[in-house]
């Protein structure tokens, strides 16, 4: 019987270490929940935007460097619609950060990210490709990592964020305007 009290310690130190790993587990499903809640939060924020301010997407097509001089200084009614384009911009950073940051960190399951705000992120940015490549030139301090590394890891992979962007802009639907052409195998 000098046995029995080393097994019982032992049986009671599996159930703990199998009740802290359910736990755990628990815990990081919740987490991954919150991150999801939180992401499509922003995700609804900037739709909402978007549907009452449905020229955000046409400006996209139309921006041009000069236009930081229009929203800095708004010398015309002109002007404030670029106020407004440069704030949907800012709402599609702040998702595109968010959801970037939460799959870095490991808040995000890697499905969700790469079936859901991947291809969300990757829409957004190409539709507004000329801002976000006057944003990221010269490695802007401006646009964080997350987004910035996003850009360049699609970049290297061949995504042609130009060429994605002119698609859309030609009237292309984003289904086929944001199909990469790849090359066969074997070339």
């Amino acid at each position: 019987m000098e046995w029995l009290a080393p097994a019982v310690a032992l049986l009671g130190a599996l159930i703990s270490a199998a009740c802290a790993l359910l736990a755990w587990g628990l815990s990081r499903r919740g987490q991954r929940a919150e991150a999801h809640e939180r992401i499509n939060q922003r995700y609804d924020r900037l739709m909402e935007f978007r549907a009452s301010h449905p020229k955000v997407l046409a400006l996209g097509f139309r921006w041009l460097p000069e236009n930081f001089n229009r929203i800095y200084g708004q010398a015309g009614s002109e002007d404030q619609d670029w106020v407004l384009y440069y704030t949907y911009v800012e709402l599609v950073l702040g998702f595109c950060n968010a959801s970037a940051y939460a799959a870095r960190c490991g808040a995000l399951d890697e499905v969700g990210f790469e079936q859901h705000y991947k291809p969300l992120m990757k829409l957004l940015l190409t539709e507004h490709q000329p801002i976000m490549a006057d944003l990221l030139q010269g490695g802007s301090c401006y646009v964080s990592p997350f987004v910035s590394d996003f850009w360049n890891a699609l970049e290297a992979d061949g995504w042609n964020w130009a060429e994605r962007h002119a698609a859309l802009k030609s009237g292309e639907p984003p289904n086929k305007a944001m199909q990469a052409d790849r090359p066969a195998a074997g070339r």
